[in-house]
């Protein structure tokens, strides 16, 4: 009842903090959390050429390191790189740097590396605009309009304000806002400017201005409109990227990531719970461990959810611990088996029926071994190798217009592909050591009959087993028909570890008369590991493999033996 207790506290903590982070993804998990909290746009309308535009954008950072932002298209030629700068409260300033990224955007960044981790820091941008050339300023029924859009920003705001300047007081005809675009903004008219506000905008908000005014105060205009626009028409302005809406597959691809890879995770763990079951050993995981698949099922749901949220929010640095927990749930602990033969029990000779049945047990135990997600069998490279070409044909091909959502749906994919495919390879499993021999034996058949018929003629090779009544213990080769002075060739398929996996190599057992020179040669020879005599002593028991013990030397030792006792017996 205690443990239980404790592990049901364990369960409730570990629900508890996925909840609490569920609630607050973007200040909890977030290794940068920064909000774009205000936007003020100010425009100068020269009376002829280019006008000067300053943008500040006050970023509010409660949370991580803050060093920049991406902007949508902006043509980065015109800005005026010595006026831009970025400010922080206690009244500190940082020069700007600027990256061009390959989808058309423009990174801004604190120059020189620098953050802000606390606080809000307003960063100021200034550059030309040519209105008249762009369109956004022409002659309309006697008077100058202006239509245009700032930047606009892949965030939502508290506050946006954008504010024209005239070049002069517009005395011949005052300005006019048109009221149908700005129905929602707070309006502020002066002689000489006009401020338009909006409140609370929302993620790629186009805050038009429409506004007329004195054409005197230009001295050159294009002409008239040949049409009036209509009212609700974004003007064409070079810092206005076009708004794609990302269709529903595509905004889906993350979850469809994280999604596949949770069915991988699951897949992976029932098999080898079938393999560990094969060998009576218990599977255990390493995270709650006494955590039934329901629970854990419902935990990491709830972490990969929570992963997904704070991607979705903006910030893939935030998802990864959730959805690495949401994988680590399905990781399970490396258990071993015995390798070790146990003593006692009989030998007798397999007959065919006996041959055919544990080629049967070899078929059925390999193909509940193998698996299409395990990198350590061919069919697991290939199906590796084809999912990581379709997942990078899946980011290529929305790299360019979906930028982060390719980014999103990549880490997703890794988090989960690479546990799938690379933890707990079959080669670190236990293993049977009788079938494992068994099937070793088996492929050398045919190649041990013919070095021993060489050797020595009318040599055949038969298997044998040994038994208790807890089933078998150990399969043999044995060579009949040896020479006088060699009682008896055994070829025996030893299982070892080698760091976390298993290998499989050959021993070959020579039951000699004790005393003969044949046997004195044989135990001097460089593969020979083991030399005793059997407690009755009436045999001469000399073991040959590679030296090394953890690599195989093939049929090399026994072919060296069989040639020093046939040269022997024709001295």
């Amino acid at each position: 009842m205690k443990q239980f207790t404790n592990d049901l506290r364990t369960q409730t903590l570990v629900f508890t903090c996925l909840t609490v982070l569920f609630f607050m993804p973007s200040t909890a998990l977030s290794w940068t959390s920064a909000k774009l909290a205000e936007v003020d746009t100010t425009i100068e309308i020269n009376k002829e050429g280019p006008s000067r535009v300053a943008t500040v954008a006050r970023f509010e950072v409660s949370g991580g390191r803050f060093h920049g932002f991406d902007l949508s298209v902006l043509a980065d030629g015109d800005l005026i790189r010595e006026e831009c700068r970025a400010v922080l409260d206690d009244g500190r300033r940082f020069p700007v740097a600027f990256r061009k990224l390959y989808d058309g955007r423009t990174r801004v960044l604190l120059a020189d590396g620098a953050s802000v981790k606390q606080g809000a820091v307003s960063f100021t941008l200034v550059h030309m605009i040519d209105l008249a050339e762009h369109d956004g300023l022409r002659e309309y029924e006697g008077r100058a309009r202006m239509d245009w859009t700032p930047i606009i920003w892949d965030h939502g705001t508290n506050r946006m304000t954008v504010t024209v300047i005239l070049p002069g007081a517009s005395t011949g005809a005052p300005i006019i806002v048109d009221r149908n675009v700005a129905r929602d903004y707070e309006i502020d008219v002066e002689a000489d400017r006009a401020t338009l506000t909006k409140h609370r905008t929302v993620r790629w908000y186009p805050m038009q201005v429409v506004l007329d005014f004195d054409l005197s105060l230009l001295t050159t205009i294009p002409e008239s409109f040949e049409e009036p626009q209509e009212v609700a028409a974004v003007a064409t302005n070079p810092n206005t990227p076009s708004v794609m809406q990302t269709p529903l597959h595509i905004q889906g691809l993350p979850a469809l990531m994280a999604l596949i890879g949770l069915i991988l995770m699951m897949l992976k763990s029932w098999q080898l719970h079938r393999a560990l079951a094969d060998l009576a050993i218990p599977a255990r995981f390493h995270m709650l461990p006494r955590t039934g698949i329901a629970g854990r099922l419902f935990l990491s749901i709830a972490a990969a959810a929570l992963g997904l949220t704070a991607q979705h929010m903006g910030s893939l640095a935030a998802s990864v611990p959730a959805l690495a927990i949401a994988v680590s749930l399905w990781l399970m602990r490396s258990e071993k088996g015995s390798i070790t033969p146990r003593p006692g029990g009989l030998w007798r000779r397999m007959s065919d029926d006996d041959v055919s049945k544990y080629r049967k047990l070899a078929r059925e135990y390999r193909a509940r071994r193998r698996s299409l997600i395990d990198i350590s069998t061919p069919g697991g490279v290939v199906t590796f190798l084809i999912a990581l070409c379709a997942l990078g044909y899946v980011v290529i091909m929305a790299r360019e217009n979906w930028t982060r959502i390719a980014w999103a749906t990549l880490l997703n994919a890794l988090i989960w592909g690479i546990p799938a495919w690379f933890a707990h390879v079959r080669s670190e499993l236990p293993v049977d050591p009788t079938i494992e021999g068994f099937s070793t034996l088996r492929r050398w058949y045919k190649g041990l009959v013919k070095v021993a018929d060489s050797r020595v003629p009318g040599a055949d090779a038969s298997f044998w087993i040994r038994e208790d009544e807890r089933g078998t213990i150990e399969v043999r080769l044995r060579v009949e028909n040896p020479p006088s002075d060699l009682k008896g060739i055994e070829v025996a398929g030893e299982v070892v570890r080698s760091g976390s996996t298993y290998r499989t190599r050959k021993a070959f057992i020579l039951r000699m008369e004790p005393g003969t020179v044949v046997a004195r040669r044989l135990a001097a020879c460089r593969f020979a590991v083991e030399h005793h005599l059997t407690p009755d002593l009436e045999e001469e028991i000399i073991v040959l493999r590679n030296r090394r013990g953890r690599t195989d030397a093939g049929l090399s030792p026994l072919r060296a033996a069989l040639g020093m006792i046939r040269a022997q017996v024709r001295a």
